[in-house]
């Protein structure tokens, strides 16, 4: 049986795979676990995108020994097959065709998690916009409630001094009426004590 270095065993652990596992049950893994710890569905996780990275890294690493394997086990097959008689020339050549292939597919790999990141921290950005934004709003609105208690106590304050001075105003003309009455009565007395003395 082959053996596995160290890193290998690591990505099958991170993936929860068998070491016999195929390249289909490699990237079902990796799906399955990608929705598990994607920043979609775990809003609010710091960790997620860590364990993200691992997985991607993981998949990444085995899907590149598998393609490994399957070159190694195709150039074996065309040595027994005697297709394996060719020049030294030949054999640069299609090993670097090989590699040439390798790095274009390494590159795509690449370039497709560099886009998911990047979409990642866009629409991270947008959510701290969004919730800046609602928290904006909230305060506005708070500030606005604010001033309007004050404006309605303000003006219960007014009233109520409105309504204290109406009452002093009318107790005034009551008290000037009253003497205005009291003095009457003692001018009628006094005109009919002139008259009885009379």
């Amino acid at each position: 049986m082959e053996m596995q270095e160290p890193a290998d065993l690591d990505c099958y652990r991170v993936l929860r795979v068998r070491q016999e596992a195929i390249v289909n049950d490699i990237k079902k893994a990796f799906r399955k676990l990608a929705l598990v710890y994607h920043p979609d569905r775990v809003y609010g996780r710091t960790d997620a995108g860590l364990h993200l990275r691992r997985i991607r890294d993981a998949h990444d690493t085995l899907i590149r020994t598998e393609w490994d394997k399957y070159e190694a086990a195709q150039r074996d097959q065309q040595k027994a097959q005697g297709e394996g008689d060719i020049t030294r020339k030949d054999a640069r050549e299609e090993e670097a065709q090989e590699r040439a292939a390798r790095e274009s597919a390494e590159r795509k790999m690449a370039e497709e998690r560099a886009n998911r990141e990047k979409e990642a921290r866009r629409k991270a950005a947008r959510e701290r916009k969004e919730l800046a934004e609602r928290r904006s709003q909230q305060a506005a609105k708070r500030a606005r409630e604010a001033q309007e208690q004050a404006a309605r106590e303000r003006l219960a304050q007014q009233l109520r001094a409105e309504q204290a001075a109406q009452k002093a105003k009318e107790a005034e003309e009551a008290y000037q009426m009253e003497e205005a009455i009291r003095q009457a009565l003692a001018d009628m007395e006094e005109r009919l004590s002139k008259l009885y003395l009379a």
